[in-house]
Formats: structure tokens, C-alpha cells, sequence
């Protein structure tokens, strides 16, 4: 997301926002959209199977 798409949503809603916090908010923002995309490094849900993971399987079978 652009920093002017920001500013167009903030004017749209009638709050103001210094550009240095226009381009911040559309960095997280642009950060937090390729944590997501289809074949990221590393999907934000993923992890390692836990104990209770294995306990959940393991009580599904019975």
C-alpha cells in the first residue's frame, strides 16, 4: 500500500496524519501484506507441532 492510498483513506474518514505517519502506517501495512502472500518464507500461522499438538492427535484417534 502507497503512503498517498493512506493519506486518501485518512482524508476519506476526516483524520489527519503528518506524512511521516502515512508512510509508516503503508510500510506496516506493505510488511504485513508479504508475511501473507503466497510463498512467503514464513507464514505468520505456521509453527513447530507442539506437545499438545500431539496430545490432540493422539485423543482424536481414540
Amino acid at each position: 500500500m502507497t503512503p498517498s492510498i493512506v493519506a486518501a483513506i485518512a482524508t476519506a474518514n476526516r483524520i489527519e496524519l503528518p506524512t511521516q505517519a502515512t508512510e509508516a502506517i503503508a510500510s506496516a501495512l506493505g510488511a504485513t501484506a508479504a508475511r501473507f502472500a503466497p510463498g512467503a518464507e514464513s507464514h505468520p500461522f505456521e509453527r513447530e507441532p507442539s506437545d499438545f499438538d500431539a496430545a490432540l492427535a493422539e485423543g482424536a484417534k481414540r
